[in-house]
């Protein structure tokens, strides 16, 4: 092997290709001043209600948990990144597109390779961006979300 060789050297952050931490390509949900997502608890035929952006969206099961998974990757691994499965990721855009309008599930979950996926929220920004209702423990007890990622999830967001 060569030492110097361009496949030995470290991957370059963003930083070093952009010159700042922000990219110029940031979305509206990226700067959002109000709570981008609400984990309610509300529930009616098999679906699972939260909010974002202030418009109701109806989720499934699978797409409420690849959601709370989405906002725990984002803000415990390095690159934000979850893999999933790719069907239910779309489902979960359609979803999202059905309350958003066109584009609204891709302007809040972007792909990165080999079946992985990230929300397009800032790890700093989560805070702020995530809300969480009192009656959202009440999926813990029916058995729909863990525990332990509703206590992740509490953690990361507000309270309301």
């Amino acid at each position: 092997m060569i030492p110097n060789h361009p496949s030995l050297l470290p991957f370059p952050t963003r930083a070093s290709i952009l010159g700042s931490e922000q990219t110029t390509a940031q979305t509206s949900f990226e700067q959002a001043t109000e709570p981008t997502i609400v984990f309610t608890g509300d529930r009616r035929n098999d679906r699972f209600r939260i909010l974002v952006k202030g418009k109701a969206v109806e989720l499934c099961r699978v797409g409420l948990n690849i959601l709370i998974d989405l906002v725990i990757a984002r803000a415990d691994s390095r690159t934000g990144f979850l893999r999933a499965c790719p069907v239910s990721v779309c489902r979960l855009r359609q979803a999202l597109d059905e309350s958003l309008g066109p584009g609204g599930g891709k302007g809040l979950i972007e792909t990165g390779g080999a079946k992985e996926y990230r929300l397009t929220i800032l790890p700093q920004q989560l805070g702020v961006a995530l809300a969480i209702e009192a009656c959202f423990v009440e999926l813990v007890e029916l058995k729909v979300v863990s525990l332990s990622r509703a206590s992740q999830l509490l953690q990361l967001g507000s309270a309301v």
